[in-house]
């Protein structure tokens, strides 16, 4: 059986389904996540897995605010802002970051 599994294994593939689940922002316990969830479930079932199923739980975390986003500042000696980031990321790689909130900056601590 491993040999099978291992023989069927294809990077190409991956990386697919990677860029596929990954294109659009999606923060555990939204309606997004909830989608990229359905797509792999999907894809787990048309490939032949048949006990596919999902598991409620609790998300436990903040989300950001995309109307007052975070912002990480560098203070010196004295508390004087040095520097003060703008609370979005520059896009690394726009044709992958072009969701809107996609890159506003949370889970920083000010």
């Amino acid at each position: 059986m491993i040999d099978i599994l291992i023989s069927n294994i294809n990077g190409h593939n991956i990386a697919e389904n990677l860029q596929s689940f990954t294109t659009l922002p999606h923060s555990a316990g939204t309606k997004a996540n909830a989608k990229v969830a359905e797509k792999i479930s999907e894809l787990w079932k048309v490939n032949g897995l048949e006990d596919v199923h999902y598991v409620k739980y609790d998300v436990l975390l903040s989300y950001p605010d995309y109307d007052n986003p975070n912002h990480l500042h560098i203070l010196d000696k004295n508390g004087k802002i040095l520097y003060k980031t703008k609370g979005v990321s520059p896009p690394l790689i726009p044709k992958e970051q072009s969701a809107e909130g996609c890159l506003i900056y949370f889970h920083l601590i000010e």
